[in-house]
């Protein structure tokens, strides 16, 4: 499978200088000079939900994400909690990055994609990252981690190829808003990190008060 996208990408790129960052759509091949970043465990999720190993197989190239011009492309992976859970973060790996900018983190339950919640971070490099949402909802059934950046931002996340799940996904713009769609054939670098959900507030107030609130 490495052998076959490094082909793929070479025959992609022949006749395009050297120097800057090329993407064969779906892929994107590192910049001369740029050294790959190292995945790490970062150690502060306590409860995390993920498919892949940890290890970044795929150094010097990955699934684009965002891109230089239209379509862009979005990447995501799908997690299956036990039971209802909060989500609360997630964490994720690049391994290298192209053109900075902001990348919207859209989490939805996939049953009812109206349950959702986002979070954006600025990406100038590769890395290890962290995104928290100050509203996290709570899902109870499998939900989607998408990524969408900006249009013109553009980078990798980290893969592991060694046993996919059919859990990772990518697409375009041409085919559809921020959600999975397109299946691909590694663990994208993406950990949930969620909690149990949190009982529904109450608010201690007297029948008065409570037929004033509703007048």
């Amino acid at each position: 499978m490495r052998a076959l996208r490094i082909f793929a990408v070479t025959a992609a790129l022949v006749g395009v200088s050297t120097g800057m960052a090329l993407a064969a759509d779906p892929v994107t091949t590192i910049p001369d000079g740029v050294v790959p970043a190292t995945p790490i465990d970062r150690g502060d999720c306590p409860n995390p939900i993920a498919h892949h190993d940890g290890t970044d197989d795929t150094p010097g190239s990955g699934s684009t994400l965002g891109g230089p011009s239209a379509p862009f492309w979005y990447l995501g992976v799908a997690h299956t909690p036990s039971g209802p859970v909060q989500i609360d973060a997630v964490q994720f790996f690049s391994e290298f990055w192209v053109t900075a900018g902001n990348v919207t983190v859209h989490v939805y339950e996939l049953d009812n994609p109206s349950n959702a919640a986002d979070a954006t971070i600025f990406i100038s490099a590769g890395g290890n990252y962290e995104v928290t949402f100050s509203e996290p909802v709570c899902v109870d059934s499998a939900y989607g981690v998408v990524f969408c950046p900006d249009p013109g931002v553009w980078g990798v996340l980290g893969e592991d190829t060694s046993a996919p799940d059919g859990t990772s996904y990518q697409n375009n713009t041409d085919q559809g808003g921020c959600q999975l769609i397109s299946p691909i054939g590694m663990d994208l670098l993406i950990t949930s990190c969620v909690s149990e959900c949190g009982p529904t507030p109450t608010v201690n107030a007297t029948w008065g008060t409570l037929k004033a609130n509703y007048r």
